[in-house]
Formats: C-alpha cells, sequence, structure tokens
C-alpha cells in the first residue's frame, strides 16, 4: 500500500491497536515513529492507544509524558484517552496519581462512563477505602449512563469484605438476587445478575470467618443456577474450608 499511497491517521491507528492485541508493544511504538517521522498527525485516538501500550510494558512515565503533550498542546483528552491512563496508573500501582487524574477529568467537566468509574473503583479498592468506593458507586446508581454492571458490583462486594463489613457486602449482593427475581424489565439483558465471581467472592470471605455453614449455603444458592458452574478456584477455595473445620467427609 505504501508503494501507491499514502497510510492516514486511521490507518495507523488501526494497525497500532492490532500490535496491542497481539502483544506486540514494540511495533506499536515503532509505528507510532514512523507516524511522527511521515508527518502524520496523531489524534487523541492515538494517543490512548500509545498510553495503553505504554502500561502495558509497565512505562507509566512515559504514558505521562503522552499525556502531558496532550494538555501542554491542548488536544482534547476525551473519557477514553483517560480511561486509558487511569487503568495505566492502577496497574503499575500509581494510586495516587490515578486519583490525581480522578479529579482532573471532573474539573474539565468530561462525561465519565461505567468503565471508567468501575476502574477507579477498583483503585480506592486497593487501598481499602471503603467510604470512596461506596460515594463512587452511589453516583453510579444515579446516573442515567453510567450505571453499575456485574464486575463493579463484584469488586464493591470484595472491598466490603476486604474491609471486614460482610453485611454490607450482602446487602450488595441481595440486590443482585432481588435483580434476578424481577420479571418486570422488559429487556433483560439489563438487568444485573450475579456470576460465579460473586458467589466465590462471599464463599471465600465467610470461610475467612470460619463460617463454612454459610459458605454451604451460598453453594447452594449458586447452584440453583443453570448458567453459573463451579470452577476450580471455588471448589478449592470450599476443600480449604472443609480443611479449616475439619470437615474432611464433606471434603
Amino acid at each position: 500500500m505504501k508503494q501507491s499511497s499514502k497510510p492516514d491517521e486511521i490507518l495507523y491507528n488501526c494497525i497500532m491497536d492490532a500490535c496491542l492485541r497481539f502483544n506486540n508493544v514494540d511495533k506499536m511504538l515503532e509505528l507510532y515513529k514512523e507516524m511522527l517521522e511521515n508527518n502524520v498527525l496523531p489524534s487523541s485516538v492515538t494517543y490512548g492507544i500509545v498510553i495503553k501500550g505504554y502500561g502495558m510494558k509497565g512505562d507509566v512515565e512515559s504514558a505521562l509524558k503522552i499525556y502531558h503533550h496532550m494538555e501542554i498542546n491542548k488536544i482534547e483528552i476525551s473519557s477514553v484517552t483517560y480511561g486509558c491512563l487511569i487503568n495505566v496508573c492502577i496497574k503499575n500501582n500509581k494510586l495516587n496519581k490515578a486519583f490525581e487524574l480522578y479529579e482532573s477529568l471532573k474539573k474539565e467537566g468530561i462525561e465519565i462512563n461505567t468503565i471508567l468509574y468501575t476502574t477507579l473503583i477498583k483503585a480506592y479498592s486497593k487501598t481499602k477505602n471503603l467510604n470512596k468506593v461506596i460515594e463512587i458507586l452511589n453516583i453510579m446508581l444515579k446516573s442515567n449512563n453510567a450505571k453499575p454492571n456485574i464486575i463493579t458490583y463484584n469488586i464493591v462486594i470484595d472491598c466490603c469484605i476486604k474491609c471486614g463489613n460482610i453485611d454490607l457486602a450482602y446487602s450488595y449482593y441481595n440486590i443482585l438476587i432481588d435483580n434476578n427475581k424481577s420479571n418486570n424489565n422488559t429487556n433483560n439483558d439489563l438487568i444485573v445478575k450475579p456470576d460465579i465471581v460473586t458467589f466465590s467472592t462471599l464463599i471465600k470471605g465467610e470461610i475467612h470467618n470460619g463460617c463454612f455453614g454459610k459458605a454451604k449455603i451460598l453453594m447452594n444458592k449458586m447452584l440453583e443456577y443453570d448458567n453459573i458452574k463451579p470452577d476450580c478456584i471455588l471448589l478449592n477455595t470450599l476443600l480449604d474450608g472443609c480443611e479449616k473445620c475439619n470437615s474432611y467427609d464433606e471434603a
């Protein structure tokens, strides 16, 4: 193609994104360099891809340099770009920077979507800041365009358990159970239902608290769902509970 025409920004973005999907960050950066050398002007989408690539390499400093370059040159920073950058910071344990970016995002008045809110909840969960986790979840519940999904609820439930508030974890679990019982919603795909991660998280929490009986009740409840089957991780967790409670016949 290069022999007959000049690749544009859109084509470079497509190929660079494909490189990341195949975990070839070096090739993506090589194409980015070629793009600049050929005077093809990068867009906010391009920079988002590059930021994501640096994140995969664990190079937070380079990712932040791209971000500051966008700021200085007044290049539009979308919620997707912020999401990529915040995710990079979280994956590389630069949580304070992730929170700082979140505050910048709010000041800019950029609309935050479900994925980005969930990413932030994950960051606050890592620091066991349960109050902030609940605060963001409540913002999502009031939003029309950023409702929590099952991943959001699972992270919240896990944070509740890690912070020693299993009763609060059950309150969110019960929301999911009630959602499943509801047949009034015309679009069933919009109903957030518990999945194997939900049950595994609660079962692990009960076993950690020495409540093997409650763990078994949760397991039996899970088996009522046709689309949820116990996996190796969950069964190992239950076996560990049996060992801790000396329930060898149960094991």
